[in-house]
């Protein structure tokens, strides 16, 4: 009888276990934060995993704000990117100045005001995604994107 009860019980707390492992494997975050700029034109705002980092114009996710959301130039805009799952991801982001619906690049780079969700400072050259790359397993309330040429 003991021997039956102590198999019963390894076998509920496995079950158990088995469930708090798919939830978790399931569970989905929030990342949001605020993009300030100092145009006027459509924001685009992507976040990208590694494979989606490769393809320009492309993301899991897309926000577009409209320039007629946008009240003035020099503003700040709240986006959130809702059921993100467990992952390294980035962000990066555009102000279509000219309604072409891409990043516009002169001689030297963008030619439109963008950013990405740095590690660190912004460099000259184009990143790689370990330079934008982040961590989601908690909610992310605290990223700021300052969109500028």
């Amino acid at each position: 009888m003991a021997i039956l009860f102590r198999k019963i019980l390894l076998s509920l707390t496995f079950c158990w276990i088995s469930v708090l492992t798919v939830t978790a494997a399931n569970k989905t975050y929030t990342v949001e934060g605020q993009i300030k700029f100092q145009e006027l034109g459509d924001i685009y705002i992507y976040l990208v995993d590694k494979k989606q980092f490769q393809s320009p114009l492309t993301g899991i996710q897309l926000i577009k704000i409209s320039k007629q959301e946008i009240s003035t130039k020099k503003g700040v805009k709240n986006f959130k990117f809702e059921d993100v799952k467990t992952g390294t991801y980035g962000i990066r982001c555009f102000m279509d100045l000219n309604g072409n619906g891409k990043l516009d690049r002169g001689l030297f780079g963008p030619s439109e005001p963008w950013d990405m969700s740095w590690i660190s400072k912004r460099t000259l050259k184009w990143p790689q995604f370990s330079n934008i790359s982040f961590e989601v397993n908690s909610e992310i309330n605290n990223l700021v994107l300052t969109l500028s040429n």
